[in-house]
């Protein structure tokens, strides 16, 4: 069975804690979220229609090492061909 693969096309990091002092994990900030929003908005419909390449917005947490924060990534995710085309 063929799995899903993505390609991130950009990232936009935002350098916030992941983690609060008591260990509970923290909202992304409202600029993540803005730009999140914005990019879904904007990015998304400008791109063509194609019946295998799925564009798509993440917004996620990252902690590895020092580094820790939010990403906001811009990605296209492609389906693999025994995933029937939607008419």
């Amino acid at each position: 069975m063929e799995r899903l693969r993505s390609e991130i096309i950009e990232e936009y990091f935002f350098d916030v804690p992941v983690w609060d002092a008591e260990g509970h994990i923290c909202p992304a900030p409202p600029e993540a979220i803005s730009k999140f929003e914005e990019l879904k908005q904007n990015w998304m419909q400008t791109l063509p229609k194609l019946s295998q390449e799925v564009p798509s917005v993440a917004l996620y947490p990252i902690y590895k090492g020092d580094k820790q924060g939010y990403v906001v990534a811009t990605q296209i995710i492609y389906k693999p061909s025994s995933i029937p085309e939607e008419d």
